[in-house]
C-alpha cells in the first residue's frame, strides 16, 4: 500500500513539474508526458528492488527453517520475565535437585 501511495505522489509531482515545463519551456506536451512517465516508472522499479530483496531473504529463511518474523542476528528464544522480577534460569542441576528432593 505504501508503494502505491508513493507512486501516486511521484506521478502527481512529475505532472505538476511537467505542466510548468510545457507552459514555460515551449516543449511538446506528448513528449514531456512520455519523459515524465519514464521517470516515474524508473523510480517505482528502483523502489521495487527493496521489496524483492526482503522477499528473497524470507524465502532463504523459510528454506533454512528459520522463523520468518525474526530479524537477522536475534536469537530464537526470548528470556521469560516473571511479573517484573529478574530473569530466572533453570539449570540441569536445579531440575535434578527438585527430582531427588
Amino acid at each position: 500500500a505504501l508503494s502505491h501511495i508513493l507512486s501516486d505522489t511521484m506521478r502527481s509531482m512529475t505532472t505538476l513539474i511537467e505542466s510548468f515545463v510545457i507552459i514555460y519551456g515551449n516543449i511538446n506536451g506528448a513528449r514531456a508526458d512520455a519523459f515524465a512517465s519514464l521517470i516515474v516508472s524508473s523510480l517505482i522499479i528502483v523502489g521495487l528492488f527493496k521489496s524483492i530483496s526482503d522477499w528473497l531473504m524470507d524465502v532463504k529463511k523459510f528454506i533454512n527453517g528459520k522463523n520468518l518474523d525474526e530479524e537477522e542476528g536475534q536469537s530464537m528464544q526470548q528470556p521469560v520475565m516473571d511479573s517484573g522480577e529478574e530473569n530466572k534460569s533453570v539449570s540441569a542441576v536445579d531440575i535434578g535437585a527438585v527430582a531427588e528432593g
